[in-house]
């Protein structure tokens, strides 16, 4: 019995076979359910890090039920004193237009360039993303962008234009709402009234006045090619930088719509490109806005909100600046190539400082770097100016006789003496101030310096309108220390305006949005910072200088000019200072590089323009605050600027 019990428990035990196999029945269903296990818990986690992301994307979202006013840059129109428009800044809007009321071959041209499955997508376009995808990767460069118009809406209205993944991310998070909240027609010209198309304008039919000189909704089909081939890269293919590329672009986008059906071969093939105006409708009169662009660095300093609309009155004269730019383009180019010189500045004022013309290069489209009041330059010569002014101060007489000779003086502890030498590098033994100044002489002026002391010379510098530092050693004479055109035109103005202190402006009056008056220019300066004797001692001088001595060039035909030549080390810079009795003008030549010109003087080259503008610009008039914007009279206008209760003199 026993045995057979044995027997009966032996066989229910499973044999080694059943137990290998057992065995991975059960490992198997364990790891199935381990595996279930921990795709549960992925899921879990995917889920719960889907949400978190979405929070950090979503959280921040602006409420996609308010469309936003577009922001826009404050427009600030900038005028001559009798209100001629001379340049405009900030955005340009135009008309907001409904769907209704668009060419219906922009809207084509906009969805075959941008968007071509705009009317189907839910606001992202997969397909097209792909797509961009793909043929980036043939090009090895991108070529086509995956968004859609609906995203570019988005961006425009809520977003900034940084590249980040999340503004992405959220990007088409708002496309989405877009498209749930509003429809196609709706988005489509939020969009074109919106997008920025270049030059400051913001929608198409500011774009359309801009570029054509009409309405959007008189644009033709070429011209709306042109306008959506701007979407693109505004900057790129806008008419008014390069035409040549912008027509090329546009011919694209019209073989595309034949393609796609909305014009037929013949419309395409008859399109004419559009004629662009040249600098574009209502920019303003100034054909290189260097002064305007001076003027705008102006209003910071003078109004406590300048982040708004404005209009800005100027002393600028726009004969003057006609002839200022004619006179320096004839120069240069007849010149420049010679004397190997490539820039050019001028500034023209009133001997009371109000600014008639300037310009700060050859052309504002080329650079817009202000060399007029910007740039830093060695004076040379010119700077003897201040020298011999604050010898007369000192008690220095146009009589003394002074010594052209060899003369050394420290620099600076361990550094060699420095000699100055004269231009032609010869010495003329005795001679007056007054020949010394005439000609120019380096070894006098220097001698003259230290005996007065340098702080003297520095002093009148400044008390003459010079902010720029000035090295206190003795090559100072010779204008080693970087000055501005404005500087030193701004100084030679205290002759003429019998040393009577001169402080330059050039904005008259501000006024805003609601054309209330928020700046005006106060009353100017009174106080007599050169005396008398000085003023007609130095006039007696640089009247020489012209006449007969190293500014000879500048010479005008029955008329008085007076003035001083400037020519930096290596003729790297050429200055000519000058002034009648109405009008004061600086004007520098040389290269932005700092490189050696070709013999360049002041006696030559700047002399020339400055000769050439003053016959041109002719009578200059004079500046006034813009009368039809206060209760006065005429008179009591001209009092309150320039403080003179009769007509006024040759000082004015």
């Amino acid at each position: 019995m026993a045995n057979k019990k044995l027997k009966k428990d032996l066989k229910k035990q499973p044999t080694p076979i059943k137990r290998l196999f057992a065995g991975a029945k059960a490992r198997k269903s364990s790891l199935m359910w381990g595996a279930l296990k921990l795709a549960f818990i992925a899921v879990v986690w995917i889920i719960f890090i889907g949400i978190m992301v979405t929070i950090y994307y979503v959280h921040d979202l602006p409420d996609i039920n308010v469309i936003a006013h577009q922001d826009h840059k404050p427009q600030i129109t900038i005028r001559s004193s009798d209100g001629t428009v001379l340049a405009k800044y900030g955005d340009l809007k135009g008309n907001t237009l409904t769907y209704s009321q668009l060419p219906t071959h922009l809207v084509q041209a906009i969805i075959t360039a941008e968007d071509r499955r705009f009317f189907d997508h839910p606001g992202i376009d997969i397909f097209g993303i792909i797509r961009a995808y793909y043929v980036n990767l043939r090009a090895g460069k991108v070529l086509q962008g995956g968004s859609t118009v609906t995203q570019q809406l988005a961006k425009i209205i809520y977003l900034s234009p940084e590249r980040t993944f999340k503004r992405k991310i959220q990007e088409m998070f708002i496309a989405i709402q877009l498209e749930r909240n509003f429809s196609k027609e709706q988005i489509i010209s939020m969009y074109v009234n919106r997008v920025y198309l270049g030059k400051g304008n913001y929608g198409v039919d500011a774009a359309a006045k801009f570029y054509f000189g009409k309405d959007a909704s008189e644009m033709d089909v070429f011209e709306c090619a042109v306008i959506a081939a701007m979407l693109k890269a505004p900057s790129k293919y806008a008419p008014s930088n390069n035409l040549k590329l912008a027509v090329e672009r546009a011919r694209y986008i019209l073989s595309e719509m034949e393609e796609q059906g909305y014009i037929t071969h013949e419309e395409m093939r008859t399109a004419l490109p559009p004629s662009v105006l040249e600098r574009g409708m209502a920019r303003g009169a100034l054909k290189n806005p260097y002064f305007s662009d001076y003027v705008l660095s102006l209003i910071p300093d003078l109004l406590e909100n300048p982040n708004q609309d404005l209009n800005i009155f100027t002393s600028l004269d726009l004969q003057a600046q006609t002839a200022l730019e004619a006179a320096a383009d004839k120069i240069m180019t007849e010149k420049g190539e010679k004397y190997k010189a490539s820039q050019v500045a001028g500034l023209a004022m009133e001997p009371n400082g109000a600014i008639k013309a300037m310009i700060g290069g050859r052309a504002y489209d080329s650079s817009q770097y202000n060399r007029a009041v910007v740039a830093k330059r060695q004076p040379g010569s010119a700077f003897k100016f201040f020298v011999f002014t604050a010898a007369m101060e000192n008690g220095a007489h146009i009589d003394d006789i002074y010594e052209d000779k060899p003369v050394s003086y420290p620099q600076g502890k361990g550094l060699p003496l420095w000699t100055p030498k004269n231009f032609k590098h010869e010495y003329l033994g005795n001679m007056t101030l007054f020949d010394a100044f005439t000609q120019s002489i380096n070894t006098i002026t220097v001698q003259l310096s230290e005996n007065i002391g340098r702080t003297k010379t520095i002093s009148v510098a400044q008390k003459l309108g010079v902010q720029s530092p000035l090295q206190n050693l003795p090559s100072l004479a010779l204008g080693a220390s970087e000055v501005s055109l404005l500087e030193m035109t701004q100084a030679m103005a205290h002759i003429p305006h019998d040393g009577v202190k001169v402080n330059a402006f050039a904005i008259l009056q501000i006024r805003n949005a609601n054309n209330d008056i928020i700046y005006e220019h106060a009353d100017l300066p009174t106080d007599v910072v050169l005396e008398h004797h000085v003023v007609q001692d130095m006039k007696s001088m640089l009247l020489n200088v012209v006449e007969n001595g190293t500014g000879r060039a500048a010479k005008l035909a029955g008329r008085t000019a007076y003035g001083k030549t400037g020519t930096s080390q290596d003729h790297r810079d050429a200055w000519f200072i000058g002034a009648t009795d109405d009008i004061v003008t600086g004007v520098w030549v040389g290269n932005d590089d700092n490189t050696p010109m070709n013999r360049t003087v002041g006696g030559n080259m700047p002399a020339w323009i400055w000769k050439d503008f003053v016959e041109k610009a002719g009578e200059i008039k004079r500046t006034y605050i813009p009368q039809e914007t206060l209760p006065w009279k005429e008179d009591d206008i001209f009092n309150a600027l320039f403080g003179h209760s009769e007509a006024p003199d040759e000082r004015s």
